[in-house]
């Protein structure tokens, strides 16, 4: 549909609006609220850019909700294939996995235990640790490259909404269960690739996935229910970890120009005519 200024600002908007619910709400909404999600989503975006008429029109006219809905849901899934996307090219490294690691993937899959923190053996097989869930290293290497990543990205747009959850037992900033859960998912979808032989083909939708996801949301309630205390600790030390690794690269941009900066030989420079 043809858009004019307004609009696309509305739908730009709520896009973000999108992301923000699968980032602090659910991170597979399309499966249980698909259109009262867009709609509501539209409607937030309408009210945040102050367009009174479409706002009103959203209200009123289905067809025009549609049209307009049908522009974010194709934005929805591209969030989630980023994500695996991301997964699939950094779960080789982050796992110590041989080109021929169809068993090692399969392995971690089985009770989810790749979500631990992973040592090493001298063979370079990961051994996961009990006492640390969700404490694998490419967890919040992810969530940082999704959430975190620019000035418009979800995470700095809508920081305060994580000092908001600040107000928990370990009174720290700490991500969601959801960011958790998709980003865990994200994984698994990686390693299952990786155990049917990385084939060319491989889409992050279906019922697989999605209850993979709700898995982790379940396990992290479960968590925060029998041990609230150690649940909190852990997302805020999971928060700490991804502010961590946001500064150490802006350091490392920061110190490549002035490496740059100090091998440049600008006395030496010609400056003649």
């Amino acid at each position: 549909m043809d858009q004019d200024i307004d609009t696309r600002r509305v739908v730009q908007r709520a896009i973000l609006e999108a992301k923000v619910h699968m980032t602090f709400v659910n991170g597979y909404p399309e499966l249980t609220e698909k259109s009262l999600f867009t709609q509501n989503a539209l409607l937030t975006a309408a009210c945040a850019c102050g367009v009174s008429p479409i706002q009103d029109r959203l209200k009123t006219d289905d067809s025009y909700v549609m049209a307009l809905a049908t522009l974010i849901e194709a934005r929805v899934p591209l969030f989630r294939t980023e994500l695996k996307d991301d997964a699939c090219t950094q779960v080789t490294a982050y796992y110590c996995l041989d080109p021929d690691c169809v068993d090692t993937a399969k392995a971690l899959l089985v009770n989810h235990i790749y979500h631990y923190e992973q040592h090493f053996n001298e063979k370079n097989d990961p051994i996961p640790q009990p006492k640390k869930p969700y404490f694998t290293d490419i967890l919040p290497y992810l969530m940082k490259g999704r959430y975190f990543n620019g000035l418009k990205s979800v995470g700095m747009k809508f920081s305060d909404r994580f000092k908001e959850i600040a107000n928990n037992k370990a009174q720290r900033p700490e991500v969601t269960i959801p960011m958790v859960a998709l980003t865990s998912t994200s994984v698994y979808a990686a390693l299952f690739w990786k155990a049917n032989g990385s084939p060319s083909k491989f889409n992050f939708t279906g019922n697989l996935f999605s209850e993979v996801y709700f898995f982790h949301v379940k396990f992290l309630e479960d968590m925060k229910v029998t041990a609230p205390h150690k649940f909190h600790k852990m997302m805020a030390d999971i928060f700490e970890v991804i502010q961590k690794l946001c500064t150490n690269s802006s350091a490392a941009l920061v110190g490549s120009h002035e490496s740059a900066m100090a091998f440049l030989d600008i006395d030496g420079m010609d400056d003649k005519e």
